[in-house]
């Protein structure tokens, strides 16, 4: 019967702490969640940025191409 009520004193003491430790881990979990989600929005605002910087290098090239071939008929017209 003591060992029961030691090991009863024991768990009543464990589960605050427990409950502490939980707490603590889920806060942690939060910050954690939410630093993964910045850094994913971090990189899909990067992602566009490069798109979009590569969507402008191509319409220039094709700009480029474009006067070049005008260039190419009105020399081949003389």
């Amino acid at each position: 019967m003591k060992q029961l009520q030691a090991l009863f004193r024991l768990l009543q003491k464990l589960l605050p702490t427990d409950r502490i430790l939980s707490e603590r881990l889920c806060i942690l979990l939060r910050h954690i969640r939410k630093f993964i989600d910045q850094r994913l929005e971090e990189n899909d605002r990067a992602l566009k940025r490069e798109r979009r910087e590569k969507e402008k290098i191509r319409k220039q090239i094709e700009q480029e191409e474009e006067k070049e071939q005008l260039r190419a008929k009105r020399n081949a017209a003389w």
